[in-house]
């Protein structure tokens, strides 16, 4: 927590300062530190984020200390049925991409994915 007079810049969006910024959340402590952190940025990504948690939950210790965290502090998670829709396309993607680079070989893949990305 910085004084007033300073200014702190965090992406608000990578899975460190989602993780905190969930649990400032839980606690009804994030106003204390919008000059840190980008609210709007944080609103904007954090019920995919909840999602992405309660998938991980019993896989990731840190999604499970956030999920059981605010349920402490009853704040409402997203059911594993509502996450899994929500997480589908992403988790899709991933699947996709791993096939397709099963299927070209990795030094093929690698070339496709410089020649999309110009």
């Amino acid at each position: 927590h910085t004084d007033s007079n300073e200014k702190a810049e965090n992406c608000s969006c990578c899975s460190k300062c989602m993780r905190t910024l969930m649990a400032l959340d839980s606690m009804d402590a994030l106003k204390g530190y919008s000059s840190v952190f980008n609210m709007t940025v944080f609103y904007k990504n954090i019920f995919k984020y909840k999602c992405q948690q309660r998938l991980l939950y019993l896989k990731d210790p840190f999604a499970k200390d956030n999920i059981d965290f605010a349920r402490q502090n009853n704040k409402k998670v997203p059911s594993f049925f509502i996450a899994s829709i929500v997480c589908f396309s992403d988790t899709l993607f991933i699947l996709f991409r791993k096939y397709i680079k099963m299927f070209l070989g990795k030094k093929t893949y690698d070339r496709f994915k410089k020649l999309v990305k110009k």
